[in-house]
């Protein structure tokens, strides 16, 4: 039975090693990168109102808007491309669908790529899709490179559905992601952490550390009845 409601949480990405080498017009790369926190979290689920109705929120902009899946993406392209192309049908109620991220837009970490993996997630298992990383992070890919016809790598969003530290290969035929975890011991998250937090420090981000996260996206369901949902 699908949820009333998810929350998802996907980490953000840092040391993209052999970043641009993930690209279509690169032919073929390899890329290694680090998953790290704080997530970007976003939570879906049904609410009273007009059928096909979404309730918009994006909290780091401060913005709060309704929009209808049939419209053309307008102050949030990637948010609504999302919900158009993946908010399951409900003949009943609205949508509800609130982003949150502790990490700024623009500040180098694949922001909008964990959103998009976050929010694909979601809406996927308000549908009661199975958890598929790679099914995700490729779908949250395309929404910026077919549904918004944006130049995007892909290992942003292979970070963020996967989590931990990574090196990937990436070519054109597409696909599956070959991936090549690295087991990162105590020593190496603190240094990562520290680094991470001293580099974005002087880039004027204020006084923010970025852990690093072995965990990928997490898809949260909440069912009628149920308190704090279950882990899938």
């Amino acid at each position: 039975m699908p949820p009333d409601q998810v929350t998802a949480h996907a980490p953000v990405r840092a040391a993209d090693v052999g970043g641009w080498t993930d690209t279509w017009f690169a032919g073929t790369g390899l890329v290694c990168s680090v998953a790290v926190g704080p997530a970007v979290t976003v939570t879906v689920g049904w609410v009273d109102g007009p059928p096909g109705r979404v309730d918009l929120r994006a909290t780091t902009f401060g913005d709060r808007y309704p929009i209808d899946r049939g419209e053309r993406p307008g102050r949030h392209p990637l948010l609504e491309a999302a919900v158009a192309r993946w908010a399951p049908a409900h003949g009943a109620t609205a949508l509800a669908v609130q982003v949150d991220s502790a990490v700024p837009p623009g500040s180098g970490l694949g922001t909008s790529a964990a959103v998009a993996v976050a929010l694909v997630g979601a809406l996927r298992a308000l549908a009661g899709a199975p958890a598929d990383p790679g099914g995700v992070a490729r779908a949250a890919h395309e929404l910026e490179t077919v549904d918004l016809g944006l130049q995007s790598g892909v290992q942003d969003q292979v970070a963020a559905a996967h989590g931990g530290a990574d090196r990937g290969g990436f070519g054109r035929s597409g696909g599956e992601f070959p991936r090549r975890p690295i087991v990162l011991g105590s020593e190496e998250h603190e240094g990562l952490s520290c680094l991470e937090h001293e580099r974005k420090k002087q880039r004027g981000d204020g006084d923010r550390r970025y852990p690093a996260q072995e965990y990928g996206a997490r898809f949260l369901p909440v069912r009628e009845g149920d308190h704090e949902g279950e882990k899938v």
